[in-house]
Parts: C-alpha cells; structure tokens; sequence
C-alpha cells in the first residue's frame, strides 16, 4: 500500500509539473494565427506548411519542433505548396499566382499567373513534369519544373480542388461538383469517370495507377481498385467535411478534416477509426512521411505531428439508456490484462454536457494514452484500451469531467 501511495504521489506531481511525454498527435508551436491550408515534407527534418489571413509560409529543419517564417512577396493566402527536390518547390494562392523557389523557401518569385483560377493542388510525376488545378476548371501543367505552364482543357467550369498523376500518361481530377474526372494522355484530354450529385470532393489520393481514393463533403470516401472504371462507397463514420486523404500502404490511410476530425484505417478503407487530436478547430492539410510519421495543419497556425501513427483509437460507447446519479469511475476489466480492456465511467444528471478526458499514465507521470478527449452527455460509457505496443507493468488512468477528478491503476501482464 505505501509502494502505491508513493507511485500515485509521483503521478500528482508530474502531472501537475508537467514532465511528461506524449503520444498520438502532439501540437506543435508555430507563434502565429493564420488558417493553415496545406503542408509538404521534403525529409524527416525539413518540411513546409502555407497559409493565409495573414498568408505565411513556415519551414521547419528540425521536424517541427521549430518553425520559421519566409520571405515571400504579398499575397493574399497560399492554398498547397509542394517540394519536387530539398531546394525546389512552389506554392500557390487563391488569386492565382504560383511561385517557385530555388534556395529552400529563402526567396520565392512568380512562377506564373492566372487571376480566374485559384490553384489548390499540385501534382509532380517527376522533378520536371507536374500540375496544379483550381478554380473554373482551371488546370496547368509544366514539363520544365516550373519555367513555363501551359493552360489544359479539362471541359469543366467547376472548381477542381484536387488533382493527382499516377503515371506519366494517367491522372485524375476531383471536384466540387462530385465528379471525378480522368486522362490517359498527359491530361490533354478529361473524361468524367463518376458523379454524384450534391456532392463536393475535395481531396483525390492514388496508391498506384490501380488503386486510389476521393474524399468530401458529408465524410464521403469512394474507393476504385481498377483505375476509376467503379468506384465503392467506403464506410467511414464521418461527420462533416474531409478536406484532406493520405494513404501510406495498401491497408492504412488518414483523412482529416471538420471540427478537428482525424479518422484512420488498417484494412484498405472498410472501417475508419476515430483517433484524438486534441482540438476543435478545423485540419485542412495532412502529409505523413510514412505509417507513423506525419503533420497536420489547420486553423489558428495548428500544426500536429505523430511519430506513433497517431496513437490509440478512439473506442467509446454509451453502454446503456440509464443516467446514473453520480460521477464514477469503474475498476478496468478484466485486470490484469493482455493487450487490452476497458474502462467505465459515470456522467451523471447533474451534469451538463461537459468537456471529459480519459487518459493512461505510467508510474513517472508520462501519458502514455488518451482514451476519451470529447464533450459529453450524462450517461455510462466504456473506452477500450490496446496495449499492444506498452510494456508490462502498473499504469493509471484517470477521468476529468467538468470539476470531477478519479485515478484508478490497472496492471498489464505480457
């Protein structure tokens, strides 16, 4: 009994001193408060991120951990950037500039112009050949890294918000009209591929020249395994807007988007697993360099990053119809435990809807998991904990709601 006493003192005092580590999605400083619209890694260390309202662009050599503003010349916001080499890239804005820089963001000059199109994406098949689509059906591409662009027809008056090339010959356009349209000859030529009407894509991602994914308003994911020829209707379990996809692998992907929304999926998009960001605001801009390590950007100058591949899902549940009378927090079941077990707890009637947090510590404080982090209604849910990838040994883990504060320890036994 005293070797726990001490354990929780320590835990108090590291909580309340700070001094521990996290997992999952951890917020980055940038200092500024700009709408963040977009990001691109050139490396583990050095990456970029633009934005507007005010317009920036950020670098950051150190992995995120520090970011740096650049020099540019004014403009109203910056809507992608994207890296063809560790010294080339461009980024482009909503009055539909493109500007290109040559030292790694330390100067950047105008690329090219075209005041209908506000530009939302670009798409390089090498470190000559690449695109960039916007507004009124607006489509460019260059075939000199940027030295000249010439406009292509892509017989769409409506806002292409995505594009992506798989091959040389064979790419694909995704816009806010939900249609989704593809080239099989270097984009001199577009033919609709599907439509569904009162959609909106906004975010076109391919694996390979076979296997690709659009996202959009309404959480709509669409998957095709044969080159756009069918697409299928994904589970996904959104609510609002994807304004991002990113597949890293045949099985695991992430889409980002409204009210801070990060979902994930280990099955090639069947189901898609709600993961803790820790905010509310919106995420417009992912880019994961791998499995585990990625950014993502949004409102305010957010900036997130994962090494863990975002950490554990989110597994709560409302267990029952009853509204119990009094906050409480459950003894986990089964305990010990390997890998996994749950957790219950009580909101009671005489709360309102609160902002509850569920989180797992090791013996020196460090968060090592977070369970729950969302408004909630009275009433009693369970949160699963996986412990796959945690050692064995005595952990915490402690609910806050509202003023109400519980820590029980749980023991996992490999």
């Amino acid at each position: 009994m005293r070797l726990i006493t001490i354990f929780l003192l320590i835990f108090s005092f590291n909580l309340n001193n700070h001094v521990f580590t996290q997992s999952g999605w951890v917020q980055q400083y940038t200092g500024i408060n700009s709408l963040l619209y977009n990001t691109h890694f050139v490396d583990l260390n050095t990456g970029f991120a633009c934005g507007g309202f005010p317009s920036v662009i950020l670098k950051t050599t150190n992995s995120g951990i520090n970011w740096t503003i650049q020099n540019f010349p004014a403009i109203s916001s910056f809507e992608a950037i994207y890296f063809i080499s560790s010294s080339v890239g461009f980024v482009s804005s909503n009055y539909g500039q493109i500007l290109k820089t040559t030292d790694s963001g330390l100067n950047w000059v105008l690329s090219y112009t075209d005041s209908t199109a506000a530009f939302r994406c670009f798409s390089f098949i090498n470190t000559s050949t690449g695109y960039s689509s916007g507004y009124n059906g607006k489509l460019i591409k260059t075939t000199n890294a940027g030295i000249n662009w010439l406009a292509l027809n892509t017989n769409s008056q409506f806002d292409l918000e995505s594009v992506e090339f798989v091959t040389q010959n064979e790419g694909f356009l995704a816009s806010d009209s939900g249609t989704i349209y593809k080239s099989t000859n270097s984009g001199t030529n577009w033919q609709i591929v599907r439509t569904i009407q009162g959609e909106q894509f906004y975010t076109i991602d391919f694996l390979n020249s076979n296997t690709g994914y659009v996202a959009g308003a309404n959480g709509l994911i669409l998957k095709t395994t044969n080159s756009g020829f069918n697409w299928s209707q994904q589970n996904s379990g959104f609510v609002g807007t994807i304004y991002m996809i990113n597949l890293t692998s045949t099985d695991t992907g992430y889409v980002i988007g409204s009210s801070g929304t990060i979902k994930k999926t280990l099955n090639g998009g069947l189901t898609w697993n709600l993961q803790v960001s820790g905010v509310s605001i919106v995420l417009s801009g992912l880019y994961m360099l791998n499995n585990n390590t990625g950014f993502a950007v949004g409102g305010n100058g957010l900036i997130l990053k994962t090494t863990d591949g975002g950490g554990a899902f989110v597994g709560i549940t409302n267990i029952t119809g009853e509204i119990p009378k009094y906050f409480h927090l459950f003894q986990n079941y089964p305990n010990p435990f390997n890998p996994s077990t749950t957790i219950r707890f009580n909101i009671p009637a005489t709360s309102s809807v609160v902002h509850t947090f569920l989180s797992v510590y090791d013996l020196l404080g460090r968060k090592v998991a977070t369970l729950v982090n969302q408004q909630l209604a009275p009433g009693t849910y369970s949160a699963n904990w996986n412990a796959t990838n945690h050692p064995s040994g005595v952990y915490l883990y402690r609910l806050t709601s509202g003023e109400f504060t519980a820590t029980n320890k749980m023991v996992l036994i490999k």
